[in-house]
């Protein structure tokens, strides 16, 4: 015989299961059906703290929702991993892409005692500032194009129009209009600066 708090604990067990079971199924729902599913998923669960038009790419996973601020046209590919974690949270701008398997997390583990498992330590984090003077853990403004692989760390903030190189790692601050690649992630050109080769094929 189940007693009431077993009872109570089977339901938060089975409930809980439902609720991931639930949440995978949109995540890796395909097609264009998949897209549908997974704005109009993470638009509940964000409570008007998703802006319009986002395109949410197959096997893409938000997070730790209440740190999480995106603006409009968010565009991501697949397999992208959004974060917060415990930490100021995450601010994403508007006209953002993100490419296949870039990976945001906002916290880091803590490490400062010796005399502690790192995993018993908690988490800690960094202070950025917007334009306005609010405070997030990792800001990408405006018009930022993230690429395929790139890591963003706790401390990042990718200012407006700038381009992450691919499997590029970022944890710091980045001005407007760059351009950035490596680990750590350095300016390597400005796009005010930029002189095109005439080989280059543009497309719309």
């Amino acid at each position: 015989m189940i007693n009431q708090p077993q009872q109570r604990t089977l339901r938060r067990v089975i409930t809980h299961e439902c609720s991931e079971w639930f949440k995978y199924t949109v995540i890796y729902f395909p097609g264009s059906i998949g897209f549908r599913l997974r704005r109009a998923y993470y638009g509940f669960f964000l409570k008007g703290r998703l802006g319009e038009y986002p395109t949410i790419g197959f096997g893409t996973c938000l997070e730790n929702l209440d740190g999480l601020i995106v603006g409009d046209g968010l565009l991501t590919g697949p397999f992208v991993h959004i974060v917060p974690g415990a930490c100021l949270g995450i601010r994403i701008g508007n006209h953002v892409s993100i490419a296949d398997g870039a990976f945001i997390r906002s916290a880091n583990h803590s490490y400062f005692d010796l005399d502690k498992r790192i995993q018993d330590q908690g988490h800690f984090s960094k202070e950025v500032k917007t334009s306005k003077g609010e405070s997030a853990s990792i800001i990408i403004e405006d018009n930022v194009h993230i690429g395929a692989r790139c890591i963003i760390l706790s401390g990042a903030k990718i200012g407006e129009g700038s381009i992450v190189a691919a499997g590029a790692v970022v944890s710091s601050e980045i001005p407007e209009n760059s351009i950035v690649a490596g680990n750590p992630a350095r300016v390597i050109a400005s796009r005010e600066k930029l002189s095109f080769s005439k080989n280059i094929i543009q497309t719309p």
